[in-house]
């Protein structure tokens, strides 16, 4: 009788190795076409700290890997710290300024002039207490 096929482990497929005295998680990843497999072994709980570590070593190993694509055209894997970004405190918002003609003519203008003695003038109105 012949052993069932098995689509899941393409012929060659040998099972990676399991690190000794460690209760470590696997995952394998078996690339089609016969081309081999990614296997990646982690413990079953990591530190926030570690786990920050081992993202930073994994793009960077996803770039590494980029390099053997055949025609080099990768999409770049990059960290979402979107969450991260929240808790920065942002700056005032950019004050919007509209130039009438040529803004390289308006900028070569405005670098021209020089600070007054008494300083820039407060362009900020002062609101009035009634």
């Amino acid at each position: 009788m012949e052993a069932p096929k098995d689509d899941i482990n393409p012929p060659g497929f040998t099972q990676p190795p399991q690190l000794k005295g460690a209760n470590m998680l696997q995952d394998v990843y078996n690339i089609p076409k016969g081309e081999g497999q990614v296997v990646i072994q982690f413990p079953p709980n990591m530190s926030k700290e570690n786990f920050e570590d081992f993202t930073d070593w994994f793009i960077l190993q996803h770039r590494k890997m980029g390099r053997s694509v055949e025609d080099g055209n990768v999409p770049k894997l990059v960290r979402d710290d979107a969450s991260q970004k929240s808790n920065l405190k942002t700056g005032p918002k950019a004050e919007r300024l509209k130039l009438e003609g040529d803004w390289k003519d308006a900028m070569t203008e405005s670098l021209k002039k020089k600070r007054p003695e008494s300083d820039w003038p407060d362009t900020k109105k002062k609101k009035k207490k009634k």
